[in-house]
């Protein structure tokens, strides 16, 4: 069963969406709705679905919000919207299918089938993360992450520093490669330890090891070994150079 909720603010729409899936899309469980932004963001931590419906343009904002916001996107995303000028953006946070309003019934039942091959595919997946996470509880000199390509196994001594791009994040290695996730900043600044990592800003978490140098402008900036120039906020300054 696919857990999902629906986040619209067209009365109208919802209801032909439901009816819809009620019909056509028996494996399809709707266990909430929301008609924008604020509660929307709430009923996905509330509820943690399999799948979400998302009106890309709401009341007074749009589902882009509702994204950025979220640590931990563990769901998939189908978009719907009456305009077809947002599908580039759509599929930069990875959604599974994008659908124009009014809605088609074969549209609806193909995106989703999509949404349950996807997942039926990524359950021995998520049973390997499991298993290196319980492996890492052992060896904590190490993190698993997920890219497009698979996992990848990477140790704290590899990480120069990290990155946030909205809901993305990259990961610099000392061999000058660069890893793209799937997850936001913050859940790596509450997973690594705080005595080889730093948070310099929103933006940035450096390895300490790596710094090379820091310099007095403004707030500050550090410079890595990589070359690479980090802001580094006022008020994370006292806290910085006592670290180093």
């Amino acid at each position: 069963m696919i857990r999902a909720i629906i986040i619209e603010d067209e009365l109208a729409a919802k209801s032909l969406l439901s009816k819809i899936l009620a019909k056509y899309c028996p494996e399809v469980k709707l266990i909430g709705f929301s008609d924008n932004a604020i509660d929307g963001l709430n009923l996905i931590n509330l509820e943690k679905p399999d799948l979400v419906f998302m009106d890309i343009e709401l009341n007074n904002s749009d589902s882009f919000e509702i994204l950025d916001k979220i640590e931990e996107r563990n769901f998939k995303i189908i978009f719907t919207t009456a305009y077809n000028d947002h599908s580039l953006r759509a599929f930069e946070y990875e959604a599974v299918h994008y659908i124009l309003k009014p809605y088609q019934i074969l549209e609806v039942i193909e995106s989703v089938r999509r949404v349950k091959n996807i997942i039926q595919k990524q359950k021995p997946y998520s049973s390997l993360i499991e298993k290196s996470k319980k492996i890492q509880t052992l060896d904590n000199s190490k993190i698993t992450v997920s890219t497009k390509e698979g996992l990848t196994v990477v140790a704290y001594d590899e990480i120069v520093r990290m990155e946030a791009d909205r809901s993305y994040c990259y990961i610099y290695l000392k061999d000058n490669d660069r890893l793209i996730i799937s997850k936001p900043l913050k859940s790596f600044d509450d997973t690594l330890p705080k005595r080889l990592f730093f948070r310099t800003h929103n933006s940035h978490l450096i390895n300490l090891k790596y710094v090379k140098q820091y310099r007095k402008e403004d707030g500050g900036e550090i410079i890595m070994k990589d070359g690479s120039t980090i802001p580094l906020a006022r008020r994370r300054k006292s806290l910085f150079l006592e670290m180093l």
